[in-house]
C-alpha cells in the first residue's frame, strides 16, 4: 500500500527547499541541480551533486513520483588512505557511528572553502 503523498518525504527534496540552508547544504547551486557535503561520513569533503527536482533514476530525468532522489557522489581520495579504504571500500566511511561523522560545523567551512575555490578559478 503506497503512502498518503502528504506523509512520504524526501530528504534531497527537503534540503533544496529551505529558504536559508546552511553551506553544507548548498555549496553551489544552479538552475538544476545543488552541491552539498555528505552527511553521515567521517570523510571531510565527501560532496554530492544532488538534481533540484525529484527524480528516482538517471534515465527518469523527466517527471518522476516516488520517494528515491538520484545523487551522485564526488569522493577525496586521500594520500593518507590504506589499501582496504581504496576503491569502492571507500564506502566504508559512511555508516560509521555518528560519533566519527564530519561535524556540520566543519562541513560548512569545507563548504565555504570549496565555494569559494570555484568562484576564484
Amino acid at each position: 500500500m503506497a503512502l498518503p503523498e502528504s506523509v512520504v518525504t524526501c530528504y534531497s527534496c527537503d534540503q533544496a527547499a529551505l529558504a536559508d540552508p546552511p553551506p553544507r547544504e548548498s555549496i553551489l547551486r544552479t538552475e538544476h541541480w545543488r552541491v552539498a557535503h555528505a552527511f553521515g561520513t567521517s570523510l571531510p569533503g565527501w560532496l554530492v551533486v544532488v538534481p533540484l527536482r525529484h527524480v528516482l533514476a538517471l534515465d527518469e530525468l523527466a517527471e518522476a513520483e516516488g520517494f528515491g532522489h538520484v545523487h551522485f557522489h564526488v569522493v577525496p581520495r586521500m594520500a593518507s588512505f590504506a589499501d582496504d579504504e581504496r576503491g569502492p571500500n571507500v564506502f566504508t566511511f559512511l555508516g560509521r557511528p555518528e560519533a566519527e561523522w564530519v561535524p556540520e560545523r566543519e562541513r560548512d567551512r569545507i563548504a565555504l572553502a570549496v565555494l569559494d575555490a570555484v568562484e576564484k578559478s
